[in-house]
């Protein structure tokens, strides 16, 4: 008995452990505490199988298998068995259980994404908008993109490349960069769709073919490479707004004046206001003057009046090469459409931003002649303007070109103009002179080497003559102008030929300025515009007004600057000017200018300022300078010529008022009374 119950205290002790499911112990339910509720127990006996007994080594080996089957049917009514789990066992459980689920989600997760496939081919790009296109119009064009595969696409970049011709003017949604052809987009799930939309204006010539190219580069969720999907959209020309054209000779000779005809029409069905034109000079080229339909904005720019359907119009360019410097040369008429982007205009600009529409270029070759025959006037021979009374000295520079002798030559001078005094002509070869035709005449019977002229002989000729006087009877003319050119025969020269030109040489007359400067103390009426002692008294200050009037006479003016400045004893006071001019101090150089941007002729205009006078003692008995030399400076709007006039210094002795006559010299204190 005393062995008996121990053995089944052992066995008792067994069940605190967790039950061995391989003797047959199942579970059916735990309460919340974890507690065996509702338990059935069925021990599994193996028929041969013997337990070792829980004593010591030398107890006696006993055959306890009855007792543990009674113990685990509870045939032993005075014991209950209820079993609670250890927290340890239950920490050890959630953790595998969490294990398990991380694990199902990795597999779930390679199941639906990295077992997913991506194709290559799934993502799709396309440009949609007008194939066929009128040059200068504005153009839609919106490029479309998809995800078709089964992945989420990211980091997405469009890049648009712009074909030559295709001018970006604003997009929906706007480009990334400042280069106008990038866009940075949202990722893409699968199925999901975008677009960009870009507003352009296309430029080209009749059939000319234009590429658009759009590629989208991304990279799929799933993988860490970059792929590009690319769509490219054929636009071509098919017609255009303007025609345009330049008539130009392709050589010139001697004669080194051309005139160039630049011609457009309108093809369209409506009227036209949105081009220009601009010239390309060549260096040795220079630009005498233009006339036509197209309005002059600067010296190589002209501006397309509103022109009507089928419309057309001419612009006519003047000008002469240097022969010095040409051998060929290329000269280019561009045709420029007004963009259709939005921009704020500089001041003075209608629009800044123009595009080339059309361009042509014209090659000129120098042809060979006979005989080199130049003629310059004051060693210049580019047209230049000259002043009235002016004296011009004439070269006639002449050459033999070929290898023959040129036999009976003569040489003739035209000098087209009313306004030269043949009185004063200079002529040490003593050519016959023609006055009705304004020519003079050499030959054999002047110069005797003009009789047989040998191969690549040269020589020169020269004479002078004088501008006339100005004359009021000039004023109600219009073109006051010296032409001069020269001609040369030969016995040599073929019937066509007749005879060989030289270059013209225009030489336009400057108009006359009527420039007036003086100071005043007293106004006409005799009202005071000055202040302050007069006669001026040392150490005390005496205002005076400066007065300056100009007024052209014959041509406009433009860009006019009157300039003097203050000597050290006198300051500036105030001045006044007509709206739109300037009249400017300046404090660190004692500065006046006055500016006008431009004054018709026989139109007078005036400034008018104070100056003030602190006379010191080197100046007693002097009579006092108010400004140093006055200088105008004006360009001449019919000659381009730049006018220069210089008027003397103006003094407290004021000339031109008589109220202040004898009080014009600097007076001491002491020396008051002897006024009186």
């Amino acid at each position: 008995m005393k062995n008996k119950k121990k053995l089944k205290k052992n066995i008792l002790d067994l069940s605190e452990s967790k039950p061995n499911l391989g003797l047959g112990v199942n579970i059916k339910k735990l309460d919340r505490n974890d507690n065996i509720i509702d338990t059935e127990i069925k021990p599994r006996i193996p028929n041969k199988k013997k337990i070792k007994s829980v004593r010591g080594s030398d107890s006696d080996r006993v055959n306890f298998t009855e007792d543990i089957a009674s113990i685990w049917t509870n045939k032993n009514k005075g014991n209950s068995f209820k079993r609670k789990p250890s927290r340890k066992n239950i920490t050890i459980v959630l953790t595998i259980i969490f294990l398990i689920l991380i694990l199902g989600a990795s597999i779930l997760g390679w199941m639906f994404f990295d077992n997913k496939e991506f194709s290559e081919t799934g993502v799709l790009v396309e440009i949609s908008g007008d194939e066929e296109i009128v040059s200068g119009q504005g153009y839609k064009y919106v490029i479309k993109y998809q995800n078709r595969e089964s992945v989420k696409i990211k980091n997405l970049e469009l890049r648009v490349n712009y074909p030559d011709g295709f001018h970006f003017i604003t997009s929906n949604p706007y480009a990334s960069t400042l280069s106008l052809g990038v866009w940075n987009l949202e990722d893409l799930k699968p199925g999901e769709t975008g677009k960009i939309e870009i507003e352009s204006q296309v430029i080209g010539e009749v059939d000319q073919e234009l590429d658009l190219e759009a590629v989208l580069s991304y990279e799929p969720a799933n993988f860490s490479s970059n792929f590009e999907a690319v769509a490219d959209k054929k636009i071509k020309v098919v017609e255009k707004l303007m025609e345009f054209f330049l008539e130009a000779p392709d050589k010139i000779g001697n004669n080194n004046r051309v005139t160039y005809n630049v011609r457009y029409k309108n093809i369209t069905k409506g009227p036209l206001d949105n081009f220009r034109i601009k010239m390309d000079y060549p260096d040795n080229f220079t630009i005498l003057e233009s006339e036509g339909d197209a309005k002059f904005l600067l010296n190589d720019t002209w501006s397309i009046n509103k022109i009507k359907s089928e419309e057309e119009g001419i612009l006519k360019i003047i000008g002469f090469f240097d022969l010095e410097k040409v051998s060929s040369s290329s000269i280019g008429a561009i045709l420029e459409i007004k963009s259709l982007a939005i921009e704020i205009p500089l001041v003075g600009e209608e629009n800044p931003n123009w595009r080339t529409y059309s361009t042509v270029i014209k090659d000129i070759g120098l042809s060979n002649v006979t005989a080199s025959l130049k003629i310059s006037i004051n060693n210049d021979h580019q047209d230049l303007a000259i002043d009235w009374a002016n004296e011009l000295e004439y070269e006639i520079y002449y050459k033999n070109n070929t290898d023959e002798i040129l036999e009976d030559v003569s040489i003739k001078v035209f000098m087209e103009s009313e306004y030269l005094d043949w009185d004063t002509l200079e002529d040490d070869f003593t050519g016959f002179l023609d006055q009705a035709e304004f020519s003079i005449l050499w030959d054999k019977r002047t110069i005797p080497s003009l009789d047989k002229l040998e191969p690549k002989q040269e020589g020169k000729i020269y004479f002078s003559i004088k501008v006339k006087e100005f004359s009021e009877e000039y004023i109600d003319k219009d073109n006051h102008v010296v032409n001069s050119r020269v001609e040369l025969r030969n016995s040599n020269l073929k019937e066509d030929e007749k005879f060989i030109d030289s270059n013209i040489l225009i030489n336009k007359i400057n108009g006359l300025i009527d420039f007036t400067t003086y100071a005043r103390y007293y106004s006409e009426s005799g009202e005071e515009i000055g202040s302050g002692p007069l006669p001026p008294i040392v150490g005390e200050t005496t205002s005076y007004q400066i007065i300056w009037k100009v007024k052209p006479i014959l041509n406009n003016l433009k860009d006019i600057y009157i300039r003097t400045i203050l000597p050290p004893a006198v300051e500036w006071g105030e001045g006044v000017v007509l709206e739109g001019q300037d009249l400017v101090f300046n404090n660190d150089t004692k500065e006046i200018v006055w500016h006008v941007d431009s004054l018709e002729k026989n139109k007078e205009t005036v400034a008018k300022f104070n100056v003030l006078l602190t006379a010191d003692q080197t100046q007693v008995d002097k009579v006092a300078t108010l400004n140093n030399m006055i200088t105008l400076k004006a360009e001449d709007d019919y000659s381009k010529g730049k006018i220069i006039i210089t008027n003397s210094y103006l003094t407290t002795d004021l000339s031109e008022d008589e109220k202040a006559t004898g009080k014009s010299k600097v007076t001491d204190l002491d020396d008051l009374d002897s006024l009186e």
